[in-house]
């Protein structure tokens, strides 16, 4: 009789969560994809249970209705967990990467069954019935296996999307990523639990095999439904205050770019154009800076070419420059066929002046767009032919010296974004070669204003408290190149990056260590939460900045317990 009731309740149960979740499933299918696996994955969990609680209350020996109860839809309840950990942590990729291999044990298992089904219809003349029940059997074990590995996998994606948010306190990302956390977390419990079950009831009566299995179910129920219910309220405003804190982080990077590009554009030049102006800033910001250690001609043309393939997506960039008597333009540097990898043109191009698309704009001094070279007979056939061509001319003062030339296979590939952009490229090119006709020592940016935003980037977004924070990440963060942060931190500050970095860190620390509100925190927590990676570390560094130990300056200082 108890075991007719507790399957009686589960089944109501169940019966009661199935219906909401694809209720909400079904709601979900025209919002974000998160919601949409969430809800596809309390689903499954709800066809699972429902599997069996029927297998255990009826003797079905009808082939169609074992096949349908037995059908591995366990496999795919972890697989759409995991699917909402990525496309709610913006790491639609991820899945897409993993999810070919996540399905397989699925697509086995359907397979198998399909076999078993076959084998009943033909009154089990393949495989005698106790082979088909060991390997239903070992399904369970399978399965367990299986959930664990993906929520391994889930934890280390986690784990990833927490990197990137390393400009924010560490209090700040876990509850960020608390929601999914929690739900990792439940469901390892939950299958540990299931396999805990499993073993354990083997060796007990029926009855207490039934109440230890009743309360597992019961607890699945529990915590998937509070979930559905209360878990994804909290879920929905998790990403829009992460996103409405990025905001300054983007903010004080952007005016950072600004006033780095302060000595040679006009902030009307930068907004002359609807291209995002973050965008613009971003991609000058890098070629100026990638350009401060350059200190030859062919160094410089080179690289403007080089970068502007991999920032414009561009099939083939070329700089040609005048010849000294300025009758002719010649093939400097290219990136494409004209190069093969290595820096020197393949069969360089002599060009008059005012001959073809490229002479025609060294000689009128403006821009030149062909949307369809076949179409126009003053286009050249250099390497190969291309559909699309954008010339513009590079000045050095009121004077022409050359053309950034660029081209694509596919028609009116260029766009107003690209004009715009290779326009100001020129510009800043010029104004480097300037500098060097000069021999001036005079940067193309403004390197103390640079660091005065830097400094403003790390008080204001605190991007120091990234345990993971380097020259590289830092530089692709502001879209500047590496080494000239390094030469700009080493030459405006005399500090190297590390010690720049600490001194951030070190402050955070000192000031969170005077603060009663962090009383019940230990000093490593503090420590870490400023962006140390470890003790020893944040140890040497505090003393090297503050004179005493961390334990000692709380002692001294602040007016709370020593933790």
């Amino acid at each position: 009789m108890a075991i007719a009731l507790y399957h009686l309740v589960t089944l109501i149960t169940t019966l009661i969560f199935l219906a909401s979740s694809l209720q909400r499933w079904l709601l979900s299918l025209s919002k974000v994809k998160y919601e949409k696996y969430f809800y596809a994955a309390t689903v499954i969990v709800g066809i699972t249970l429902l599997q069996v609680v029927l297998l255990d209350a009826y003797h079905f020996t009808h082939p169609l209705v074992l096949f349908l109860l037995h059908f591995p839809v366990k496999f795919l309840a972890a697989i759409f967990y995991f699917a909402f950990s990525c496309y709610y942590l913006n790491l639609d990729e991820t899945f897409k990467k993993y999810s070919k291999i996540l399905f397989l044990p699925f697509y086995a298992f359907t397979i198998v069954h399909l076999l078993l089904f076959i084998n009943a219809l033909y009154d089990y003349s393949l495989l005698k019935r106790e082979v088909a029940l060991i390997i239903l059997q070992s399904e369970d074990l399978f399965s367990i296996i299986g959930n664990l590995a993906i929520s391994v996998l889930n934890y280390f994606v986690i784990k990833q999307y927490e990197s990137t948010l390393g400009s924010f306190s560490y209090t700040y990302v876990i509850k960020q990523t608390q929601p999914v956390r929690n739900l990792l977390i439940g469901s390892i419990i939950l299958t540990l639990c299931w396999l805990l079950v499993s073993v354990i009831a083997e060796n007990t009566t029926p009855a207490t095999k039934q109440l230890l299995y009743f309360i597992l179910r019961m607890l699945v129920l529990v915590f998937y439904g509070g979930y559905i219910f209360y878990g994804m309220r909290y879920i929905r405003k998790a990403p829009k205050r992460i996103q409405k804190a990025e905001e300054p982080s983007q903010q004080a990077i952007q005016h950072l770019q600004m006033v780095g590009m302060a000595p040679i554009f006009t902030e009307k030049e930068l907004t002359s154009s609807n291209t995002d102006i973050y965008e613009v800033t971003g991609i000058l910001s890098y070629f100026a800076t990638s350009l401060f250690d350059k200190n030859k001609v062919e160094e410089v043309l080179w690289d403007v070419v080089e970068n502007c393939i991999t920032y414009l997506h561009l099939e083939d960039c070329v700089i040609c420059m005048y010849t000294p008597d300025r009758t002719k333009l010649v093939q400097k540097a290219a990136f494409g066929n004209k190069n093969k990898g290595k820096r020197k043109v393949l069969s360089p191009m002599e060009i008059p002046v005012g001959e073809g698309i490229v002479g025609r704009v060294a000689a009128t001094g403006k821009y030149l767009y062909v949307p369809d070279t076949s179409k126009n007979p003053h286009y050249q056939v250099d390497d190969m032919f291309r559909y699309s061509k954008l010339v513009v001319p590079i000045y050095v003062k009121e004077e022409v010296v050359g053309v950034l030339d660029a081209e694509h296979s596919q028609k009116a590939f260029f766009q107003e974004e690209h004009i715009f952009k290779l326009q100001l490229i020129a510009k800043l090119l010029g104004k480097k070669l300037e500098n060097l006709k000069t021999k001036s020592n005079t940067s193309i940016t403004n390197d103390s204003q640079y660091i005065k935003a830097l400094d403003s980037l790390m008080t204001q977004a605190h991007i120091y408290r990234d345990a993971q924070l380097s020259l590289h990440s830092i530089a692709s963060k502001l879209n500047i190149s590496s080494s000239y942060l390094s030469q700009i931190i080493n030459q405006l500050t005399g500090k190297n990056f590390s010690d720049y970095v600490n001194q951030f860190r070190v402050e955070d620390t000192k000031k969170k260590l005077r603060d009663p509100a962090f009383a019940d925190y230990t000093i490593i927590a503090i420590g870490l939460e400023a962006g140390f990676n470890a003790k020893s570390t944040f140890y040497t560094a505090f003393k090297k900045h503050v004179g005493v130990s961390p334990k000692q300056y709380r002692k001294q200082v602040a007016k709370v317990p020593i933790v």
